[in-house]
C-alpha cells in the first residue's frame, strides 16, 4: 500500500512511489499519479476534489479521497501545482516531528512501519494537513 508519493530529480523519473516495502520510481509525476488513483477508483481528481471542498469548506491544499469505499486520502504538502508538491497518504502516518528542537521548518514522518520521511515543511503544517485529513475521514462516515 502507498504511504507516500514524492517528487525527484532524477532524469526520466518524475517521482517516487513509497510503499510499506519498497520504492518504485515513476515517470508521472505525483499529481499525476493521483488523478490516476482516483480514475482507477472510478472518479476524477477534479471530482474528488469539489466534493471535498463541497462536504468540509477546504479550498487550498485539499485532501483527496481517492477510494471513498476503501478510506484512502491523501494530502498535499504544497499546491497542487508546485513541483515540490509531495503526497501522503493520511492512514498510514503514526507521527510527525519536527527534525530538531531549532529548526521548526523541517520535520519527519514516521509511518507506522517504522520508515521515515524527512520533509522540509514545518510539522505544524503537517500535523494541520493529517487534521484536514480526518475531517475528511469522518464526512464519509456520516
Amino acid at each position: 500500500m502507498t504511504m507516500a508519493i514524492y517528487p525527484t530529480n532524477k532524469p526520466d523519473v518524475s517521482s517516487v512511489i513509497l510503499e510499506q516495502r519498497k520504492s518504485i520510481e515513476h515517470k508521472q509525476t505525483p499529481l499525476q499519479l493521483i488523478k490516476e488513483g482516483c480514475l482507477y477508483h472510478y472518479s476524477t481528481y477534479e471530482g474528488r476534489k469539489a466534493a471535498t471542498t463541497y462536504h468540509t469548506g477546504f479550498k487550498r491544499k485539499i485532501p483527496i479521497v481517492i477510494s471513498v469505499s476503501h478510506q484512502i486520502i491523501a494530502f498535499p504538502t504544497h499546491a497542487n501545482t508546485n513541483n515540490d508538491c509531495n503526497w501522503i497518504f493520511y492512514h498510514h502516518v503514526q507521527t510527525i516531528q519536527s527534525q530538531t528542537t531549532t529548526d521548526k521548518t523541517k520535520s519527519i514522518i514516521t509511518f507506522r512501519n517504522g520508515i521515515q520521511l524527512p520533509l522540509s515543511i514545518p510539522a505544524a503544517f503537517l500535523r494541520q494537513q493529517m487534521n484536514r485529513s480526518l475531517a475528511c475521514y469522518y464526512s464519509l462516515s456520516k
